[in-house]
């Protein structure tokens, strides 16, 4: 990803016209439909490919987003500790 030059919106929206604002949120919404219009054969994180062709740097792997291993958790009726059993590694 690269960092695209220009100013913030936000240092003059204030200052713009409600039309021009208008076209500009119509630009937004015409580009995120593009974007959604996609599909997505695969869900997940990107990892570098050990091996495969040049054309294949990156996979799909299993997502690393906390929200689905988190998103709940706290509200299982769980044995949440102190364990009673402790191995040693010796």
């Amino acid at each position: 990803m690269e960092k695209v030059p220009g100013v913030k919106l936000s240092h003059f929206w204030d200052d713009m016209h409600a039309k021009k604002k208008s076209q500009i949120v119509t630009q937004l919404v015409m580009f995120d439909k593009a974007l959604a219009s996609n599909p997505f054969p695969e869900y997940g994180s990107l990892y570098c490919a050990e091996d495969g062709p040049r054309d294949d740097n990156f996979v799909i792997g299993p997502t690393t987003n906390r929200r689905y291993f988190d998103d709940g958790r706290g509200t299982l009726t769980l044995d949440r500790g102190p364990c009673k059993y402790t191995t040693s590694g010796t």
